[in-house]
């Protein structure tokens, strides 16, 4: 009996760590693990934060706008993976921005983010947008990039750098 339990110990003791490293590596938002809990500053005084959401199965992002000295929550949503879809979808909900809605269909190239973007203003009328995060090497800050169009018709529209603090 002894020997039983020494076995069924080894075995769960070994086993975990497979399954472990098997779900992480399976975990659709681990490309995000980089900006996870960091406040991402851009030039202006505006920045970003991310954090996990509800059992690890969301991204959670807020942006903040400096007016004055105050920082105002001007935009909020949440990154997910859709298993319908088969890929990570995003929601964003924003204030005082041409838009009120933000949806976001986002993949990982090569340690970049890229984002197809539908944007919804007040009376519901859709704009199309591409977007696209490139972390430096180090990871402590990304560029930002904006794009207007949708497919092989993209416009730059602006960059920003952010930068960890």
């Amino acid at each position: 009996m002894r020997i039983r339990l020494i076995i069924v110990a080894a075995v769960l003791l070994f086993a975990f760590p497979v399954i472990s490293i098997a779900q992480s590596e399976a975990n659709p938002l681990k490309s995000f693990d980089w900006l996870i809990g960091s406040k991402w500053a851009a030039t202006d005084g505006n920045y970003h934060v991310f954090e996990r959401g509800i059992g690890g199965k969301s991204v959670v992002a807020k942006s903040y706008a400096m007016v004055g000295d105050e920082a105002k929550l001007v935009s909020e949503g949440v990154w997910f993976y859709h298993p319908g879809a088969k890929g990570i979808r995003g929601y964003v909900l924003a204030e005082n921005m041409p838009f009120v809605l933000m949806e976001y269909e986002t993949r990982f190239e090569n340690g970049k983010m890229i984002n197809k973007l539908k944007t919804f203003d007040k009376g519901g009328k859709a704009s199309y947008y591409h977007s696209e995060w490139t972390p430096n090497e180090k990871q402590d800050g990304y560029s930002w990039t904006l794009f207007s169009g949708e497919g092989d018709k993209l416009k730059k529209l602006m960059t920003e750098n952010y930068k960890k603090e």
